[in-house]
């Protein structure tokens, strides 16, 4: 039987709580995105990266490698070759999840199994790759890729916890500007400063966790006035997150001039940090949509590499 092109998919990803925090064993909340990855494969003699810029190739050509090696470990033989082409709309490099995206959509193609547990389920496939991009992740970016709705997370050693939250739809708006370190540069100096001052980094690491905590139990309770109640807990991480160093002076003027100008009830950076994704939570739609409107009117388009706009997440799929 002939095989035709094979399409697999993962979603973009938005942290809410435990950026960093996450990868120490404490918990973090996020959502997965409406925005996707799509990941083409046609068979052919030879493997080729159909329209991808040669600067991305030789990351595509280690994950071929990569998934061909856990196929062969799996007992299986190696997937044919063929071309490979990728359609996304997540932003690559910004904090929403792109190559936990990527490393999601390849585990899919090379494991043609709905499997999302064991030692070659899609989780741990898609997080085993990912190291590539980040060193050590937490597993939490690629469970949301594989995954629609909102979730808490917790790893603690190889135990992973997953807990889908209510879809409560707070009105959110996201964003990104430009990165000033890449994803991997801030989790490894973190860790740096974690064996300097362990006692006061650990502090701060386990106080984003509780905040983690406390905004799951807001989704999972009937919160009133749930936008204010995270706006607080927004508050409070943005401060911790600044205390560990990964904010940017960029952010507080975005940040003050949400608060001052347009309303928001809370803001903060997400992912990572030293730039890229932040968040915004607003009383209502109306006041959402129109601080986008301020936003796009006061900024050049240069401030950003993902202008702001709201966002609803999917409600829960396992």
């Amino acid at each position: 039987m002939k095989i035709e092109k094979t399409w697999t998919s993962a979603h973009g990803k938005l942290l809410l709580f435990g950026e960093h925090a996450v990868v120490w064993g404490h918990p973090a909340v996020g959502l997965s995105l409406e925005s996707n990855l799509k990941l083409s494969w046609t068979p052919q003699e030879s493997w080729s990266f159909s329209k991808i810029p040669a600067e991305f190739q030789p990351v595509l050509r280690n994950l071929v490698e990569h998934f061909q090696k856990m196929r062969f470990q799996a007992g299986l033989s190696p997937l044919q070759p063929g071309d490979l082409f990728i359609s996304s709309e997540v932003p690559v490099g910004s904090g929403f999840g792109s190559s936990g995206a990527l490393c999601a959509a390849f585990a899919q193609l090379f494991f043609p199994s709905p499997s999302l547990s064991g030692e070659f389920s899609w989780d741990t496939l898609a997080r085993g790759a990912e190291s590539y991009f980040h060193g050590n992740p937490s597993g939490f970016d690629t469970a949301l890729a594989l995954r629609e709705g909102w979730w808490k997370f917790q790893r603690q050693k190889d135990e992973i916890s997953l807990t889908p939250l209510k879809f409560r739809r707070p009105n959110l708006v996201i964003g990104a500007i430009p990165r000033l370190s890449s994803t991997k540069n801030l989790v490894e100096g973190l860790a740096e400063k974690r064996i300097k001052d362990t006692r006061g980094v650990s502090s701060t690491l386990a106080s984003l966790g509780e905040i983690a905590n406390q905004g799951a139990l807001l989704f999972q309770n009937e919160t009133e006035r749930l936008d204010h109640e995270i706006g607080r807990l927004f508050t409070q991480a943005q401060k911790a997150l600044k205390l560990l160093g990964l904010s940017v002076e960029t952010f507080k003027t975005i940040f003050e001039t949400a608060k001052n100008r347009t309303g928001a009830l809370g803001a903060k950076l997400s992912g990572a940090g030293g730039g890229g994704a932040f968040v915004l939570i607003y009383p209502s739609p109306e006041s959402a949509s129109q601080a986008c409107h301020y936003f796009e009117l006061n900024y050049p388009s240069s401030t950003w590499t993902l202008a702001p706009s709201p966002v609803f997440g999917l409600r829960n799929r396992p």
